[in-house]
């Protein structure tokens, strides 16, 4: 019988970029799309960035069904969140801080 040596996948995207040291905010400053969030909209950029980092860590993200159906964004941010991707946790932070209304507390 052959045998079969485990070779770690290459990783797709660097743990350490020049998009690490950007602000919070930096996705951010783009034009806005509705979607069902406190504020009504998100940040396209902020939104097209995310998709493309969890393509880099091999996760394929609908950017529609991110701005319409709250669940399956909230289980990709959590899944993005796990990440060994700095710049990856970093965006799933600042979508999450999008979908969570700071100003209402939750319901018991």
């Amino acid at each position: 019988m052959p045998q079969h040596t485990h070779r770690a996948a290459p990783a797709l995207m660097p743990a350490i970029t020049e998009l690490d040291r950007m602000p919070p905010g930096f996705f951010d400053v783009g034009r806005r799309v509705p979607a069902l969030v406190p504020e009504g909209s998100l940040d396209i950029g902020l939104l097209t960035s995310f998709r493309d980092l969890m393509a880099g860590a091999g996760e394929a993200v609908s950017v529609h069904r991110m701005r319409y159906d709250r669940r399956y964004a909230l289980d990709l941010i959590a899944l993005a969140h796990c990440s060994r991707f700095r710049v990856l946790r970093r965006v799933a932070l600042a979508l999450f801080d999008r979908y969570i209304d700071p100003v209402t507390p939750p319901a018991p």
